[in-house]
């Protein structure tokens, strides 16, 4: 056999070997040729699964643009790989279905001919890492959000500077788009809202609410004060619940919102009510995060109630003792005028 042939029957092994190896690797491997315009050679199983997929063949039906969320990252990508290795791109995927994956990119040129090279790419999938650092973020946020209602709590004067600055301060979580409290009064089925400073203010005048059984008092404010527990609605448009209010909600963006009651001594006087511009943005976490949140701020409203009950009780002492000392003065006056003269000119002048 002629040399040639032999380096030709080595390359054609070597190639089979390393075409065996992409098929079986559990991490998703694609090839590619240059350029932003480049297509998907061919794919291994990993990948075409994790993108959903039935088969290599018709993943590769469907444009390589195709796969990505944002045409712009996939520019910037293709422009990177020109300088050589690119190493941990992370950017987000479409699968078939539509649904979003984040993956992290490790592309390398390889030369297949004289002057022709063809890309390695590697992908993994990194959603479920990318969701762990999100939920890690949005605790580490709640927990800062928390500690500054608490500060609230101790230094506010009136009942409406804690509604104030709760609202604004639950108003800088990310997945917040609008707080407003409604305040209920006895023998009122009607719902008093509490307006947050800001343009979405207009909203809470477009609408009605109650806690009764009409169609405005069936939605989570009116379910939250009835039960006396959290009311989350997950989809706004599509939940029956919401249909008095879903249009002006969704003209401002809201996809997802809770109502949490406000109780004191058992007796509920409030409630909360947060939206999101994401559709369920109120797990479990959230729940939980703006239950404490709720109690804090009945805890606030109690202490500020005490404070103005005691002032009104010294207020009340002090007007009972005045009039104690006018009434034994009089006394005094009946039996001793000029004594009693005395006193009240002691009085003018103290």
């Amino acid at each position: 056999m002629k040399e040639k042939d032999k380096k030709k029957e080595q390359l054609q092994k070597s190639e089979k070997k390393y075409r065996d190896l992409i098929e079986i690797l559990p991490i998703g491997i694609a090839i590619s040729t240059p350029g932003p315009r480049g297509r998907i050679t061919d794919v291994n199983p990993a990948l075409w699964k994790m993108f959903g997929y039935d088969s290599k063949e018709e993943f590769l039906k469907v444009p390589a643009s195709a796969h990505y969320y944002d045409l712009e990252e996939r520019k910037r990508f293709s422009e990177l790989r020109k300088k050589g290795l690119v190493k941990d791109y992370e950017t987000k995927f479409k699968r078939k279905d539509g649904t979003i994956i984040w993956g992290s990119v490790t592309s390398m040129p390889r030369i297949i001919q004289a002057e022709k090279i063809e890309f390695v790419n590697v992908f993994e999938d990194i959603t479920e890492h990318k969701r762990m650092i999100e939920d890690l973020k949005k605790l580490y946020s709640m927990q800062i959000v928390l500690r500054d209602i608490n500060q609230v709590m101790l230094k506010a004067e009136t009942e409406r500077e804690i509604y104030q600055k709760v609202s604004s301060l639950l108003k800088e979580l990310e997945f917040v788009k609008f707080v407003w409290i409604g305040l209920i009064e006895k023998g009122d089925f009607e719902v008093k809202p509490i307006v947050h400073p800001g343009l979405e203010k207009d909203y809470l005048s477009s609408i009605r609410i109650t806690w009764d059984n009409s169609k405005y008092g069936k939605g989570p404010t009116g379910s939250a004060i009835k039960t006396g527990r959290p009311c989350v609605v997950g989809d706004i448009k599509n939940d029956p619940r919401y249909k008095p209010w879903s249009n002006e909600a969704l003209k401002r963006g809201y996809l997802s919102s809770i109502a949490i009651p406000l109780k004191l001594d058992r007796e509920i006087f409030g409630v909360i009510n947060i939206y999101s511009n994401k559709k369920e943005a109120f797990g479990h976490e959230e729940i939980e995060f703006l239950k404490e949140v709720s109690g804090d701020v009945a805890l606030g409203i109690n202490n500020i109630r005490l404070k103005e009950k005691l002032i009104q009780n010294l207020k009340d002492i002090r007007r009972l003792f005045g009039q104690e000392i006018e009434t034994i003065a009089l006394l005094s006056e009946s039996r001793d005028p000029y004594t009693a003269g005395h006193q009240r000119r002691v009085t003018q002048l103290a």
